[in-house]
């Protein structure tokens, strides 16, 4: 699983560093979903099981390949702007007894989050990285 991670992280990296058009044939990027809005960052639940960031504040699912067409639900809302947004999704060690899951986004939180199939039922604040100005 993790030698296909890393084929995948390198595609990405090439494909979206320009990369992708150089003519050594030794590199192959291949399109797993198409429709995204900026996506930014990636969580490998299981070879068949991905999920996705889009810088603009969805959290999306591809399953065997498949887009879901919905992103998913109940995820805080972020300050897209310039290069913020919705940027890492990282699972936690024990995610498939425990299902947590922590993003990072521009609003200055990091956040755990309780990931249900659908939808996110429960986040908590964990660090806050700037103070919350009033001026």
């Amino acid at each position: 699983m993790k030698l296909t991670n890393m084929r995948f992280l390198w595609a990405s990296l090439f494909f979206c560093s320009g990369l992708a058009a150089s003519s050594d044939d030794s590199i192959q990027v291949d399109v797993l979903a198409e429709g995204l809005d900026h996506p930014w960052g990636m969580a490998f639940i299981s070879n068949e099981e991905i999920l996705l960031t889009e810088l603009s504040g969805n959290l999306r699912r591809l399953s065997n390949g498949v887009l879901n067409p919905a992103p998913i639900a109940g995820v805080p809302a972020v300050l897209y702007a310039g290069q913020g947004g919705l940027s890492e999704v990282l699972l936690d060690p024990n995610f498939a007894e425990n299902g947590l899951l922590y993003l990072s986004f521009s609003a200055c939180w990091i956040l755990t989050l309780q990931k249900m199939d659908c939808c996110i039922c429960h986040f908590q604040l964990l660090i806050q990285i700037c103070q919350n100005s009033t001026a």
